[in-house]
């Protein structure tokens, strides 16, 4: 008899329990199995700016119909002001490819210029004959593909880039003879359209879930169009090299 009711109130502290465990079942959420949220990935699209110190030269090869043909150098540096806009997808090895652009305007690679004298022996005569070249860059801009890879939790991405720029010159020559009491000047302004490869190094750093942080290095070698006209022909060569900044906000 002992036995029976040794079950029976065992039997019934089991019942009451049930209840109860059921109760926080159905209370239960479950939480995430690693027990923190996902890890940023770099895929998805970008748009920012950049600021950057440009140091441009600009080797030109100029045929003039009456007198020698010329050589001329010239150097010139300035800053560059660019808008940034990125497609990236990054893969589970985290290798990350993707395509980029580039438009900027302002004194990117600054004006260079240079003066040349047309006739050297021309002084034992008595008068001169110069030539002044300016070139200035109007605007640029790059079309790239992108290959980088993801490091510290995906927090750096580093990356290279290769693809194609382009952009716009301004061209100005100016030829001055002066002597014997006279003063002539040829003026011409001409603009130029330029296409050539692009190379680009970086570093981009994610500040937040939606912003990050851009340095970077660019390589621009462009052709321009050569220009003439009844008196000379330009043909110029433009190499560009630009270290920068930049931000940028994932949508």
């Amino acid at each position: 008899m002992k036995r029976v009711v040794l079950a029976l109130a065992a039997l019934s502290m089991f019942a009451a329990l049930v209840p109860a465990t059921a109760a926080d079942m159905s209370n239960y959420k479950p939480r995430s199995s690693y027990g923190y949220a996902p890890a940023f990935s770099w895929t998805g699209f970008y748009l920012g700016a950049n600021i950057g110190s440009s140091s441009s030269k600009y080797n030109q090869t100029n045929d003039y119909a009456y007198g020698p043909s010329t050589d001329t150098s010239m150097s010139g540096k300035g800053l560059k002001y660019e808008l940034d806009a990125m497609a990236l997808y990054q893969f589970q090895s985290g290798i990350v490819a993707g395509v980029k652009a580039t438009i900027g305007t302002g004194a990117g690679g600054g004006t260079a210029s240079q003066t040349t004298d047309l006739c050297q022996t021309c002084g034992a005569w008595g008068f001169t004959d110069t030539a002044e070249t300016t070139v200035k860059q109007l605007w640029g801009g790059t079309a790239q593909a992108v290959l980088g890879y993801s490091l510290f939790n995906n927090s750096l991405l580093l990356y290279g880039g290769a693809g194609v720029g382009f952009g716009q010159h301004k061209l100005t020559y100016k030829e001055t003879f002066s002597g014997w009491g006279y003063t002539s000047s040829y003026n011409n302004e001409m603009t130029s359209a330029g296409v050539g490869p692009v190379f680009e190094l970086g570093a981009m750093y994610r500040l937040t879930d939606n912003v990050v942080a851009r340095a970077f290095y660019r390589h621009t070698d462009l052709k321009l169009s050569s220009q003439s006209d009844l008196y000379s022909k330009t043909s110029t060569n433009y190499r560009d090299n630009t270290v920068g900044l930049g931000l940028s906000f994932k949508f």
